[in-house]
């Protein structure tokens, strides 16, 4: 399944003076940022509970940055 994550901003950390600083990343406007990603849900047996459940997983796809973000990060 597809989604659409919407939000204020997010982290990324960048390495500073060999320690790594975490810096919050948002628009200059009070729009929020979306991002785009795939949701899957499987039915799998947990040795646990030695029962079945679902196990939930998804993922941000990424891309080429656009300029503003190019110089945090190899990809958007």
């Amino acid at each position: 399944m597809r989604f659409v994550a919407v939000m204020d901003g997010f982290y990324e950390w960048k390495t500073v003076a060999g320690k790594k600083q975490p810096y919050y990343v948002s628009l200059d406007t009070s729009e929020p940022m979306c991002m785009a990603g795939i949701y899957e849900e499987s039915n799998i047996f947990d040795p646990k509970l030695n029962s079945m459940r679902v196990a939930k997983s998804f993922s941000i796809l990424t891309g080429e940055p656009c300029s503003k973000f190019s110089t945090m990060h190899f990809r958007q």
